[in-house]
């Protein structure tokens, strides 16, 4: 009896100290934002440079997701690396597995089933699936009402705004967002039709007389590039084509969370969506 209670004993320390020894590594903002949602951010020990603004300053950072470098991740011995289907590059990756690493790579579907699928994936993979289930159930209610509110925008509107997402970082060159990018998702759920739909996918770099032609109501950029150029006054002064578009005549550059479009559609995609569709709504 008392063997028996001991090997009890044992095999919950065994498996009590399994679990404290996960060491994560998260790659990837759109990640790292479920990793937290799950309650799971004890056991990270890095993040990439796109989870930055996600953790707070104890937390290492390791580098770009798509240029994580083998010896810095190795150093932080980790037992698991998770990240989107962009994590790279393969050497680093085959390195890391061959140590005994377990690589764990996210579902690529597109769009908000996607996004329930790697909650899913990650929840599981973290032994978290009670908290994953929580999770899901509540990204699905958040969805629901996104899609109620673009139902209200898109029958309150005359017509749907028409919006395109770009990246500059000095506000010369700009590089548009095209079909079967987060961004085109991103305009989608806050019920803006692309106005580069139909016209390329991925990015693609557009001159100002490109754009003043796609005469876009809204133009969505990150944050970071805004702040880089100097503002919406500076973006403006340095392409004078834009004051031309219906954007830039009712100065609607509007800037968002870049690390909301990275990986895919994520939880604060939803989020940055319906403030978008809020934005709108209260212009009418």
């Amino acid at each position: 009896m008392k063997f028996k209670i001991f090997l009890l004993m044992f095999s919950l320390s065994f498996s009590f100290a399994s679990q404290a020894q996960v060491r994560v590594i998260s790659a990837g903002a759109n990640v790292t934002e479920i990793v937290i949602a799950l309650g799971a951010l004890d056991t990270v020990v890095a993040v990439d440079s796109t989870s930055r603004a996600l953790v707070d300053d104890s937390i290492p950072v390791v580098g770009y997701h798509r240029a994580l470098a083998s010896e810095g991740l190795l150093s932080l011995e980790p037992t698991l690396l998770i990240g989107s289907e962009e994590m790279g590059p393969k050497n680093t990756l085959e390195v890391l597995s061959n140590a005994g690493v377990e690589i764990s790579t996210l579902p690529a579907t597109k769009g908000v089933d996607g996004l329930l699928e790697r909650i899913a994936h990650t929840s599981k993979v973290l032994s978290k699936e009670m908290q994953g289930q929580a999770l899901v159930e509540q990204t699905r209610a958040e969805i629901q009402s996104l899609d109620d509110s673009r139902k209200q925008l898109l029958e309150t509107q005359v017509a749907p705004n028409r919006g395109m997402f770009v990246m500059s970082s000095d506000g010369r060159k700009m590089t548009v967002a095209g079909d079967k990018t987060s961004a085109s998702e991103l305009l989608h759920l806050a019920g803006i039709e692309s106005v580069t739909s139909g016209h390329f996918e991925s990015y693609k770099p557009l001159s100002p007389e490109a754009i003043l032609e796609l005469q876009p109501d809204v133009i969505l950029i990150s944050s970071h590039s805004l702040q880089a150029i100097g503002g919406v006054d500076a973006m403006l002064e340095m392409q004078p084509l834009l004051k031309l578009t219906p954007a830039g005549r009712d100065r609607r550059i509007v800037s968002i969370e870049g690390t909301a479009l990275i990986g895919g559609v994520g939880i604060k995609t939803i989020e940055l969506a319906q403030v978008l569709i809020e934005q709108q709504l209260d212009e009418l």
